[in-house]
């Protein structure tokens, strides 16, 4: 079962790539993040409630969330941390489980010091194969 998120917009790009796609595998769900950018900080908002509404259909069986950001360009203002902050602190603790997977060891690690500020337990990978394996093994 998958099922593409896209967030609401008043301009063009209403036809354009998802801000994330959500499969469920087994016991576990995989959201993966596009490479389309926000143009709008009132993207924000529609795009997690479209992702909660899917997820909200998953049901307590789903143990583990895997969030695939390889594809993310980066955009780090203070507005958009300030405005994107409550919504990943609310995805990311949703599951008894959670993991990441970023494109290398540096985003790695920059990821882990994001999460420990903020406190969020979550696995970090940047390796895909290791990252579909724990995902899979959650069964």
């Amino acid at each position: 079962m998958w099922a593409s998120v896209v967030a609401p917009s008043r301009d063009s790009q209403a036809d354009a790539e998802p801000f994330y796609v959500v499969e469920v595998r087994g016991t576990g769900v995989l959201v993966t993040r596009s490479a389309r950018k926000y143009t709008s900080l009132s993207e924000v908002e529609p795009s997690f409630r479209a992702v909660d509404e899917l997820l909200d259909e998953v049901g307590p069986t789903a143990r583990r969330l895997l969030v695939d950001l390889r594809k993310i360009v980066g955009r780090n203002d203070p507005e958009f941390e300030e405005a994107l902050a409550p919504y990943r602190r609310s995805l990311l603790t949703r599951f008894p489980e959670t993991g990441l997977i970023v494109r290398s060891v540096i985003g790695r690690l920059q990821l882990e010091r994001y999460l420990a500020a903020d406190g969020l337990p979550a696995t970090v990978f940047d390796n895909a194969d290791d990252a579909m394996w724990w995902l899979d093994s959650g069964d």
